[in-house]
């Protein structure tokens, strides 16, 4: 049997019921002799046992109820919104709508349980990349409803859509593809292409025999490429990778090259500049396609907040997008920085010790522990090995503030600035002050 107990162990709601969910909005789910039933915090029935399922939205503010197969809505109270007449009941997260089917047919439904004129549809579906967007189906066809509009803003005429990146969805009709840019309520691309992949606005890869070569189009479908490519990526910012005979480069939005296919490896632009390789060393080139940073480099990481990770000659370092060091490498390690309490800091490793280093070089956590990581937004979590597989643990913060001294084996997560700790294999909860 199942009830709730206060903090101080005091039963608020008896032991009465076969199982029961947590509370939300002041109500619980409660079920007794196989039948579901709403209570509220004095264990008063707000909705008797007659339901086989039962659902206290958050979002609405309402009941969910199911009764003899059929779904009603009903308010906090109890008191009746829609009697039970819907065979399924769905809560559209993103569209913030609601989806019920009488049928074989959907309807769409506002948050005040009210029909909305002209939306009926043979199936929907929640789209979580845009909001107040519904894809919708009619006769095996797709087409896309905009709930802010009441309307539908993609014809249903296509036999699948897929939405993409820079407010494009692909599109197929009788086994071509094409793009419809959603933004504009038109085709940017008709379906006529076996095969068609979005690279940047504006231009696209048509692959052109069995090969899997591929050509680059505009949106006038008119050709803006000079080789057929091997390989291609959807672009950052501005820009596409892609290859050809082996070689990689990049493109720009209109399919023009920044470098002739020369390289053997690149990675995105991240901050204006590219990694690239070339004879098996790594540097990078800014948006021309000139070298800003020399291709001498093991192994480069992308830029984050003006800094990038390389290494040489198995030392790490941290480098400029002018190709100055901001740490030069010497170090074992040395991990990326990241946000800490809203002020910028680096992590500086060297071998077998780890500790915190500010943007001005000024080392706030001493290079003392074996692993150092960030625990929650504003504290670290400092180890060191105690033996095979043990470590001993302790908690600093941002500033360089001591919180909890190395003294435990195990730290659970933090929570309302409190934590449980264990000590000789005993476990405890500390104050976590700052």
């Amino acid at each position: 049997r199942y009830g709730f107990v206060d903090a101080k162990g005091k039963f608020i709601i008896p032991m009465d019921y076969s199982f029961i969910y947590e509370f939300k909005s002041g109500l619980a789910e409660a079920e007794k002799d196989g039948k579901y039933g709403c209570i509220n915090t004095k264990n008063e029935t707000i909705l008797e046992f007659k339901f086989d399922e039962l659902e206290v939205s958050t979002t609405t503010k309402a009941i969910y109820g199911t009764y003899q197969d059929k779904i009603g809505i009903y308010k906090l109270n109890g008191d009746v919104i829609l009697e039970p007449q819907f065979d399924e009941l769905e809560e559209l997260t993103y569209a913030l709508v609601l989806a019920v089917r009488k049928g074989k047919k959907y309807h769409l439904m506002n948050h005040r349980f009210q029909l909305i004129k002209d939306s009926e549809f043979d199936f929907v579906e929640d789209l979580e990349s845009i909001p107040s967007y519904i894809k919708v189906h009619k006769k095996e066809l797709q087409g896309i409803y905009d709930v802010k509009q009441k309307k539908i803003i993609m014809p249903i005429k296509y036999d699948y859509i897929e939405v993409m990146e820079l407010g494009l969805c692909a599109v197929e009709k009788e086994g071509k593809r094409g793009f419809y840019d959603h933004r504009v309520g038109k085709e940017v691309v008709p379906p006529k292409y076996k095969n068609i992949k979005l690279l940047a606005q504006n231009l696209y890869a048509i692959y052109v025999d069995e090969d899997r070569k591929f050509i680059l189009i505009n949106a006038k479908g008119e050709q803006v490429s000079k080789y057929k490519y091997d390989w291609g990526m959807i672009q950052s910012e501005g820009f596409s990778n892609v290859k050809f005979k082996g070689k990689q480069t990049f493109v720009n939005c209109l399919g023009q090259e920044i470098t002739p296919p020369q390289f053997e490896n690149t990675n995105n632009f991240k901050e204006g500049r590219a990694a690239v390789k070339l004879n098996n060393k790594w540097g990078f080139i800014d948006t021309t396609g000139k070298v800003v940073i020399p291709i001498k480099y093991d192994k480069v990481y992308s830029f984050k907040g003006g800094l990038a990770r390389v290494v040489l000659n198995k030392k790490w370092g941290l480098i400029k997008p002018n190709g100055e060091f901001f740490l030069p490498p010497k170090y074992y390690r040395t991990a990326h920085f990241h946000y800490c309490n809203k002020t910028l800091a680096i992590i500086a490793e060297t071998r077998g010790n780890n500790g915190l280093m500010s943007k001005r070089k000024k080392i706030v956590i001493p290079l003392a522990f074996d692993v150092f990581k960030q625990y929650t937004k504003e504290i670290i979590r400092v180890s060191n090995f105690t033996g095979t597989y043990s470590f001993i643990h302790g908690l600093w913060n941002c500033k360089g503030e001591k919180l909890l001294d190395q003294n435990y084996q195990e730290l659970k997560e933090i929570s309302n600035n409190k934590i449980w700790v264990q000590q000789d294999k005993k476990w405890g909860i500390l104050k976590v002050v700052k």
